[in-house]
C-alpha cells in the first residue's frame, strides 16, 4: 500500500495561484469587451457632435440604428462622456 503525504499549504497556495491566474484572464478579457464597447461609444459620440444622422452612423459603423439611438439619447442627457453612457446603457 502506498501513502501519498498531503500537504495542505501546498493544495491552498496552489489552488490560490489557479484561481488568481483565473481572475487574471476573466480581468483582462472583461478589459478588453469594455474598452471595444467604449471606442464604439466615442465613435458614435463623434460623429454625433459632428452633426452626422443617426442612419449615417449606424451604416458608417455597421451598427443597429436602435443602439445609436439609444447612445444619443444617453449621451444628451451624460454630457457626451463615455464611460457615464457605457454605465447608464448597462443598467437599461
Amino acid at each position: 500500500m502506498i501513502f501519498t503525504q498531503f500537504n495542505m499549504e501546498d493544495a491552498l497556495k496552489y489552488n490560490y495561484e489557479e484561481g488568481v491566474e483565473d481572475g487574471v484572464e476573466i480581468g483582462k478579457e472583461i478589459g478588453v469587451e469594455l474598452g471595444k464597447e467604449l471606442s464604439v461609444i466615442r465613435l458614435i459620440c463623434s460623429k454625433l457632435q459632428k452633426g452626422k444622422s443617426q442612419e449615417a452612423i449606424a451604416e458608417a459603423l455597421e451598427l443597429a440604428q436602435e443602439y445609436v439611438e439609444k447612445v444619443q439619447a444617453v449621451a444628451q442627457a451624460c454630457g457626451y462622456d463615455e464611460e457615464k453612457i457605457y454605465r447608464m446603457l448597462k443598467t437599461q
